[in-house]
């Protein structure tokens, strides 16, 4: 994102020195829409406005079929667009205090989204009449005090959701110096869509996960030489103060 709230979709892949740019390696989306109140603001630190940016497919083999979710301005707007179709974003509007959104995944021509203190949504993009009607409660939000921060990590050959929540604590420095969040634990759930809730698992069967700077993903663990299965590998998330400090890095053992 631009000082003018431009988005551009890049493909790294193409970016590569002295290997020739592929078509489309660089798409040119509409601005976001800011509140006037924050205009200023985001306009000197427009790279970190975007909290998280979602596709639904390829945007250069599939382009008419894509879809593109942005989370902005301290991750509590949501928008979408579908690149082929549409010249404005479509922004959801959320009714009452601007709850934390926090990770968006697309499972199975779903979008969904969690929003903290709320629960589990989700939305279809249908047609050109997307209203609030079309954003559907999936699962309700258990309080947990002591969580952190919530994760979604989607299983796309499984064809399932889970949550992460992670767990912290917080630590002191040298005197003179500003304490900092280490995490301590974490916690895993897979999603009972039928019973809309979540049910904790003790077990990633094989998978390792890899969350934090604002993102989360999936692995199979043996396509992969020297990464550990039933792990979470994480690192520092952007949280509005700290940025990308990197000073809580680290290899969690579910089983153990």
């Amino acid at each position: 994102m631009d000082e003018n709230f431009i988005l551009n979709l890049i493909n790294p892949l193409s970016r590569i020195k002295g290997r020739i740019a592929k078509e489309k390696s660089i798409i040119n989306l509409p601005a976001i829409n800011i509140s006037e109140y924050d205009l200023k603001k985001w306009a000197s630190d427009s790279d970190y406005c975007i909290f998280r940016a979602t596709i639904s497919t390829d945007p250069i083999s599939n382009a008419k079929d894509c879809i593109v979710t942005v989370t902005h301005e301290n991750y509590c707007q949501l928008a979408f667009i579908r690149i082929d179709k549409d010249t404005t974003w479509t922004y959801i509007r959320f009714e009452g205090a601007p709850f934390v959104i926090g990770d968006v995944v697309y499972v199975e021509d779903k979008f969904y989204y969690f929003q903290r203190m709320k629960g589990l949504y989700s939305f279809v993009v249908t047609s050109d009449q997307f209203t609030s009607q079309d954003v559907k409660l999936v699962a309700k939000y258990t309080a947990d005090n002591h969580c952190e921060k919530e994760y979604l990590v989607e299983l796309s050959d499984h064809k399932e959701l889970w949550m992460v929540r992670r767990y912290t604590v917080w630590k002191r420095r040298r005197p003179g110096q500003e304490g900092i969040l280490k995490t301590k634990e974490f916690k895993v759930y897979k999603l009972d869509a039928d019973e809309c809730k979540w049910t904790e698992i003790h077990t990633l069967g094989g998978f390792a996960l890899f969350v934090g700077a604002n993102a989360s993903i999936a692995v199979l663990a043996s396509n992969f030489s020297r990464c550990l299965p039933n792990c979470i590998y994480f690192v520092n998330d952007w949280t509005g103060c700290t940025r990308y400090n990197f000073d809580d890095v680290g290899v969690y053992n579910i089983e153990e």
